[in-house]
């Protein structure tokens, strides 16, 4: 028995002595099978961070190569200040690829880590399946927002806060404050005259911020046209010298900004870049369209409702708001028992 085991285990040597001079090579794509990288990407900034997602395309013959299109898939997403010079770079996660008739589409995502707040940068993808020639996009443009209270240069000398009251992010709606409220109202909780702070149940019974007897309850006036600092959300949230922004104050920044309409992270709103600094990524500001509080439910989500600290004289059931939308910014009157924005300011 013994010459027949050496003689096996010759074989089994020579075996691998014959197969460990192959080298090893890389996947090639399968015949007739194309790949191509999707021409946009989405991007979800942040102040210090954005996720940068897209896709890879194989066309042709596909089918039950999903899996193998999925482990030997390589994505590099190369960013940086100066699109000339992208030297920073993440390799992206492959998400699970989803096939059908001729075509499988691959998706990715990465994340850019430890950005500069409020600075413009670009970043470009590079996809790459086993040894076959990388493909690459063109450098795409993007900036982060400005994490502080964002000073335009304004003659008041007013820095404007970054995102809403209540909010974490700019995109994010924050909290909707009745007018001379400083709490939202707790669930269920209505934004109607019955549930309003300063009236007894109706418009017409005001207990303050009132200028005509017609309106205040019992014929009540206190000729009070200016939100006090005892009553404004921002100053009770954030203390310091920050406050609801003017009727005076939201002017001033509609005419001395550039005005734009944008979608940042899937949310629609304006940005406003100052006027003599626009390419100033610390100059920006965006504001989104998260409608208003009426009764118990959110409407017209096409428009950002922000409250200013003006009393509407002499139509004492109304505040001055700012209304943004695609279409530009206005001045109108809101009841003050409804719910909008705040978008906290401070003087330098």
């Amino acid at each position: 028995m013994q010459p027949f085991r050496t003689f096996r285990w010759i074989s089994v040597l020579a075996c691998f002595a014959v197969y460990s001079c192959v080298p090893f090579t890389k996947p090639s794509l399968p015949s007739s099978t194309k790949m191509e990288l999707s021409k946009d990407f989405e991007t979800i900034v942040h102040f210090t961070d954005a996720l940068v997602s897209g896709a890879i395309t194989f066309s042709g013959n596909t089918d039950g190569y999903e899996l193998v299109f999925e482990k030997n898939l390589s994505v590099t997403v190369n960013y940086g200040k100066d699109k000339y010079d992208l030297s920073n770079s993440v390799k992206a996660t492959i998400g699970d690829s989803k096939a059908s008739w001729l075509q499988v589409i691959v998706p990715f995502t990465a994340t850019l880590s430890n950005l500069e707040d409020g600075a413009n940068y670009y970043f470009s993808v590079t996809a790459q399946f086993g040894g076959e020639a990388p493909i690459n996009s063109t450098p795409i443009k993007f900036f982060t927002l400005p994490e502080g209270p964002v000073d335009f240069g304004l003659p008041s000398r007013t820095l404007w806060a970054s995102c809403n009251l209540g909010a974490s992010s700019p995109e994010e709606s924050g909290t909707f404050y009745a007018w001379g409220e400083t709490s939202a109202k707790k669930e269920n909780g209505r934004y109607t005259w019955s549930g309003y702070k300063w009236c007894e149940g109706d418009y017409n019974k005001l207990t303050k911020y009132c200028t005509s007897k017609y309106s205040g309850y019992n014929g009540f006036v206190d000729n009070l046209i200016d939100l006090q600092p005892e009553d404004d959300a921002a100053v009770y949230e954030l203390g310091g010298n920050w406050h609801t922004p003017t009727t005076v104050e939201w002017v001033e920044l509609e005419e001395k900004c550039q005005w734009e309409y944008i979608v940042i992270n899937n949310v629609a709103g304006l940005l406003a870049r100052s006027k003599t600094s626009p390419d100033d990524a610390k100059k920006v500001v965006f504001f989104p369209f998260s409608g208003s509080f009426m009764s118990t439910s959110i409407s017209d989500k096409t428009s950002g409702y922000y409250w200013t600290a003006s009393l509407v004289v002499g139509w004492n059931e109304s505040a001055y708001h700012t209304q943004l939308s695609s279409m530009g910014y206005y001045n109108f009157q809101l009841n003050r028992c409804y719910g909008a924005n705040i978008r906290p300011v401070c003087k330098k």
